[in-house]
Formats: C-alpha cells, sequence, structure tokens
C-alpha cells in the first residue's frame, strides 16, 4: 500500500486532471514527474526481468516500441493516450485492489519506476 501512495504521489495522480490540461501544462507535468525517464525505466526492466537498453529492445522486436518515442514529439492526444497507457500498464490509472498490492508491485517493477 506504501510503495502505491508513493507511486500516486510521484506522478501527481490526485491533483493532475490528465484528460483536460492543455499540451504546454502536460509537458511541464511530465518533466516535473520525470515521466520520460520513469516510462524508460519500467517498460526496461519489464522485458523477461533483466534491464535493456533502448537499442536492445528495438533490435529483437524489430520495431521501435511506442514508450521509446519522446512527448514532445507527439501531438496533445497522443501524448495523453501515452500517459494512459504507461499508467494502466504500471497498474496505477486505477487503484487496484488492495489484497494484490505486493504482488502487483513486484510483477510491475514498482520499486524501479520510484528510483
Amino acid at each position: 500500500m506504501e510503495l502505491l501512495a508513493d507511486l500516486r504521489e510521484a506522478f501527481r495522480l490526485d491533483s493532475v486532471k490528465l484528460n483536460t490540461i492543455t499540451r504546454k501544462s502536460l509537458l511541464k507535468w511530465s518533466r516535473d514527474v520525470l515521466f520520460e525517464e520513469r516510462r524508460q525505466k519500467f517498460y526496461g526492466a519489464a522485458c523477461s526481468g533483466k534491464l535493456k537498453s533502448r537499442v536492445s529492445i528495438c533490435q529483437k522486436k524489430g520495431k521501435r516500441p511506442d514508450w521509446s518515442i519522446r512527448l514532445e514529439m507527439l501531438k496533445t492526444p497522443k501524448i495523453r493516450t501515452a500517459i494512459k497507457i504507461f499508467l494502466d500498464d504500471l497498474g496505477v490509472y486505477t487503484m487496484p485492489k488492495k489484497k494484490n498490492l505486493g504482488a502487483l508491485a513486484k510483477e510491475k517493477h514498482w520499486k524501479q519506476v520510484l528510483f
């Protein structure tokens, strides 16, 4: 439960309305919460449990993954979609059930995302 609270606080999910803020505010929010670095750490660790670089993941999949594209390069609706997809993959966009938080934290590599 403590890791979930730390993640929600790190991403400021309780105080930010991701559906309504402007592009400039979205990009400022992403810089403030270190969104790019956290996203890269999560997806790098999610591949078979080992830390992998962006290059090795691209070579393995054969194409560039969506998460490797910087948010500044995307249009506003795609920025919102990318943020929601990452937070959903991380398991913090909607509040998860309390009884499986430990397993979810280990499966989703929450400690690495928090640095």
